[in-house]
């Protein structure tokens, strides 16, 4: 399927229901699960990647086909290595080629029983449940910071708690959401010269709502850079919010006027805005890459962009992808080395074929954030975006946005 995107003359302006946080929704639902607590949880997110979670905990099929979800697969990963039972997680080719051996090898060192049923390193996964018991472990996060995420969900059940030395950490805001979840559960982690430490315990029954999401907001930034005249009121959105992806309002703040007002968050273009050069460091939000990509694409804005390390072993590879659909508009990417990105500050040109998904929903978020620019663009496998924001492109065409499937 195809979408053609394409805005309106004159002002963009929407007030916006935002799709709660599926990376918090995934957090609270394996503590849920973990505690054994009938309390429900409020304003749940329903992304696929969270549905999937929610299924699996709730029927516990000796098979799991996670599809492309990377957090459903780790956090299950160590989840059901202290469940009893024999399972299996499977998932898409794609999740085939992400690494999950720091996660495996961590849970081993545990005492956890693990079998790698394809290429050693990656999934599919035979899990065989058994008590484990804590202790100190130094885990490489530098790849994705969810494989300590998911070793702290489970710590306060095990023998003895656990303690976590870290290193170089990948989307170190994630950990800081994974902390504030279990401490709302009762459970403190303690963090000195590196070393987290979970006590054992176990997680108290509470009233849990899930906030929205500042991942999704950020394409409403990005739709207010990219234009002159447009006005959003983000409902439910608050900046005191401890999710990284709220970094976005800062560096975008040339460009935009935000105000917090009762009951969320109003984002205003700034029609004198401007930017000439971008240097930022998103280690600790990476996901927000290629939002601002597009972004600095679209206004013809020099970039220097680092942190990137982990992009390469995202639902795909989003370096190259960028690279590829930027391309699309006639604008050089660079990619060096250690995975920083460098953009010239070209004027784009009119797409040369639809954009691509990659079956990234930021991909295909970020590719409509184009029709804000050109006049129309196209866009493959638009649903994908079904992953973290279900009402997308209801929303696009709130703001204002025609919104037609062409094939």
């Amino acid at each position: 399927m195809t979408f053609n995107v394409s805005r309106p003359e004159g002002l963009l302006k929407a007030r916006i229901q935002l799709p709660s946080s599926k990376s918090i929704s995934n957090r609270a639902l394996i503590i849920q699960a973990l505690g054994g607590f009938n309390e429900h949880i409020e304003c749940l997110s329903d992304a696929d990647d969270t549905k999937k979670l929610e299924h699996s905990l709730n029927e516990m099929p000796t098979t799991i086909d996670v599809g492309n979800a990377g957090t459903v697969m780790r956090f299950l990963c160590a989840f059901l290595s202290i469940q009893k039972g024999t399972y299996i997680l499977e998932g898409t080719d794609r999740m085939y080629e992400r690494p999950i051996a720091p996660l495996v090898d961590a849970l081993r060192d545990l005492g956890a029983d693990i079998q790698y049923l394809g290429k050693d390193g990656f999934p599919p996964l035979r899990i065989q449940g058994r008590t484990l018991y804590g202790g100190t472990l130094k885990v490489d996060s530098s790849i994705s910071s969810q494989f300590v995420s998911a070793l702290m969900l489970i710590a306060p059940y095990l023998k003895g708690g656990l303690k976590v030395e870290l290193g170089e950490v990948a989307s170190r805001s994630y950990l800081e959401m994974t902390k504030g979840t279990m401490a709302h559960f009762g459970v403190e982690v303690e963090e000195q010269n590196g070393i987290l430490e979970i006590p054992e315990g176990k997680y108290l029954e509470r009233v849990f709502r899930v906030p929205v999401d500042h991942s999704s907001a950020a394409y409403w930034a990005g739709i207010a850079a990219l234009s002159k005249d447009a006005e959003f009121f983000l409902e439910g959105l608050q900046l005191d919010d401890p999710q990284g992806d709220r970094a976005i309002f800062e560096i975008l703040e040339p460009l935009i006027e935000i105000e917090q007002k009762e009951g969320g968050l109003f984002i205003r273009s700034r029609s004198d805005g401007e930017m000439q050069k971008l240097e930022v460091d998103l280690a600790s939000t990476p996901d927000l890459f290629p939002t601002l990509a597009f972004v600095c694409a679209g206004l013809g804005i020099e970039a220097h962009i680092t942190g990137l390390q982990s992009l390469p072993h995202k639902e795909t590879d989003r370096l190259l992808a960028v690279q590829q659909e930027l391309g699309n508009i006639s604008v050089e990417m660079k990619i060096n080395e250690d995975h920083s990105v460098l953009l010239f500050g070209e004027v784009p040109t009119k797409a040369k074929r639809p954009f691509r998904s990659y079956q990234d929903h930021r991909m295909v978020m970020c590719a409509a954030m184009m029709a804000t620019f050109f006049d129309s663009i196209e866009v493959e496998d638009p649903m994908v975006v079904e992953k973290s924001y279900p009402t997308f492109w209801k929303d696009m065409e709130r703001a204002g946005f025609r919104v037609n499937a062409i094939s």
